[in-house]
């Protein structure tokens, strides 16, 4: 569970670098006055910091179901389940 947490946070730096970037180029395109304009920049830049969320996500949902078994009692473990699956 501990892995996810690191790369949720690995996640999180990239999305203030790709941030960081679109904010430069809206300064030099001359967009940062204007919120509703549309800016030239690529919907992929985004998909690094999505990647890395899925698998941060992957390792905390593997560590919460070790934890369920581990430690809850057996009554328990349905609504547990539950609330994995509804997020």
């Amino acid at each position: 569970m501990g892995i996810g947490f690191v790369i949720s946070c690995a996640a999180m730096a990239v999305g203030a670098i790709t941030e960081g970037i679109r904010h430069r180029i809206a300064i030099e395109q001359g967009l940062d006055e204007q919120p509703a304009a549309t800016l030239n920049m690529s919907a992929l830049w985004l998909m690094p910091q999505y990647i890395l969320f899925g698998f941060a996500e992957a390792f905390n949902a593997i560590g919460q179901i070790e934890f369920y078994y581990s430690s809850s009692p057996r009554a328990c473990q349905a609504l547990q389940w539950l609330s994995l699956l509804l997020g």
